[in-house]
């Protein structure tokens, strides 16, 4: 049996080490990675099983030719886990959903994990010898373009933007892979509109959030058919996060959660880290990181929810493929003063915005310094880049973890 580990990053040695140590010799393993050698993509089809991690494209030539040995960490636990699992999944929000229902299980029953996209790997954190009684999984597209034996206990569907068109070839591609966490559950979980918009046949138990019946929100409360959660004692705001409540308390109604539960774990739940995260104030200035703001629709919440108080964004538009149209006209409307591009950022990018100091920059060092230089006081700048920047760093928490690092130089 001849083994390879495709792309040697976090999940990657994850993966090597757990395979090591439970099913395969080191002399089975074989490591392939762009840093040991550019062509480790040419004899796939010399090995049995080709373990890939998220970060590499199924749709690459070489990978399709492949397709059928390949395998993945989620295959692993879909075909080894044996209690009760929770896939999120959508577009956006899906890192605050999986933390937000993780956080209340844990409080109301303890054995609980968390694992994937931005969390750790699912095989540096679950013993499959000593399981837990949960398992929240949030799980991305390019996860699931791979995984074949997807199931769960109760799977959600935050929603589905016009987004990952390049890396899944078209937008069919990425709602289909998407659509592959309802496959095989026992409650499917989304919000009526997005519900109202697929062409899909569903085999579970439909619940829909954002109703105006069950699992919605006013300016006040919060509700489920037995929950009234006021919104005043909640430490998170904004709409969006109203949302991912709604979202999530079908699964405490079917698990049973007290509302005192929920309530005191919602009381003392933070914005995330790279969520609208707030850095501190420098000089009189408020610094906000939202480098996990990877499309306009991220931007736009973080607008909304700090309006005026902006002078600075920090901003990296390099995929066109987005509509950007809705946030160049807010911010258009705002007592915005300064838009600093980050390196590559769209040529035309420059004339969508009237009456605006435009800066382009070639490194995040000098992005925080004009930030620090032209922002008033009083004011707010926030890093919230409507893109990813792979071009830059491999990955939003490496990006908002250097803003942070300047920031405080």
């Amino acid at each position: 049996m001849k083994i390879a580990v495709l792309w040697y990053g976090k999940e990657g040695k994850s993966t090597y080490n757990w395979l090591l140590n439970n099913w395969y010799t080191k002399e089975q393993i074989d490591i392939l990675d762009k840093s040991i050698s550019d062509g480790y993509l040419d004899n796939l089809e010399q090995y049995d099983i080709i373990y890939k991690t998220p970060w590499i494209s199924i749709y690459l030539p070489e990978l399709q030719k492949v397709k059928d040995k390949i395998k993945t960490q989620a295959d692993i636990l879909f075909d080894n886990f044996k209690w009760k699992l929770i896939l999120i999944s959508g577009s956006k929000w899906k890192s605050t959903t999986s933390t937000l229902i993780y956080t209340i299980l844990k409080n109301a029953w303890e054995n609980v994990k968390l694992v994937g996209n931005i969390w750790n790997p699912i095989l540096s954190e679950v013993d499959f010898d000593n399981q837990p009684d949960y398992i929240v999984f949030e799980i991305s597209s390019y996860m699931l373009d791979s995984t074949q034996n997807v199931w769960s206990t109760y799977s959600i569907l935050t929603n589905i933007y016009d987004v990952h068109t390049s890396w899944h070839q078209n937008h069919k591609n990425y709602v289909n892979s998407k659509l592959k966490i309802f496959e095989n559950t026992k409650e499917s979980i989304l919000r009526k509109d997005v519900y109202d918009d697929l062409d899909y046949n569903f085999k579970s138990e439909v619940i829909l959030f954002w109703t105006w019946t069950y699992f919605y929100f006013d300016d006040k409360y919060i509700y489920g058919p037995t929950y009234k959660l006021d919104i005043s004692e909640i430490k998170i705001w904004w709409e969006h996060n109203y949302l991912n409540i709604s979202s999530i308390l079908p699964i405490c109604q079917l698990e049973n959660v007290s509302e005192e539960i929920i309530k005191n774990s919602l009381k003392f739940f933070d914005w995330l880290e790279h969520r609208q995260e707030f850095v501190g104030k420098f000089d009189q200035v408020k610094y906000y990181n939202d480098s996990i703001a990877t499309i306009p629709e991220s931007v736009l919440q973080a607008l909304n929810r700090f309006w005026d108080e902006i002078d600075t964004i920090i901003l990296w538009w390099k995929d066109d493929n987005f509509d950007y149209s809705q946030v160049i006209k807010v911010i258009n409307d705002l007592n915005l003063q300064n838009i600093i591009l980050l390196p590559d950022s769209l040529e035309e990018q420059k004339s969508w915005f009237l009456n605006k100091n435009i800066f382009e920059v070639k490194s995040m060092q000098e992005a925080v310094q004009i930030s620090k230089e032209k922002t008033r006081k009083w004011k707010i700048c926030i890093l919230s880049p409507g893109a990813v920047s792979y071009n830059l760093f491999k990955n939003f928490e490496e990006r908002g973890k250097l803003f942070k690092d300047l920031l405080k130089w």
